[in-house]
């Protein structure tokens, strides 16, 4: 089986830019890309990518729990 698909989608250091040509960017790692920044990582580094983080609930302020959790 094939390893998962890198999400980046509900990272905390995520950002979506202004500019077409390079629409995402990473804040961890200073980068700016055409694609997903795990993506890059993983190409770069040859290992998935280790700094995501769960973005906080805007309303409730709290990063969210882990599914199958009480």
């Amino acid at each position: 089986m094939s390893d998962p698909a890198p999400v980046c989608h509900g990272c905390r250091h995520l950002r979506i830019t202004y500019d077409p040509a390079w629409p995402y960017a990473c804040l961890r790692f200073a980068i700016r890309s055409r694609r997903l920044p795990a993506i890059e990582v993983e190409e770069a580094s040859g290992e998935p990518c280790a700094a995501r983080e769960a973005r906080a609930d805007p309303v409730t302020g709290h990063e969210p729990r882990p599914r199958g959790t009480a």
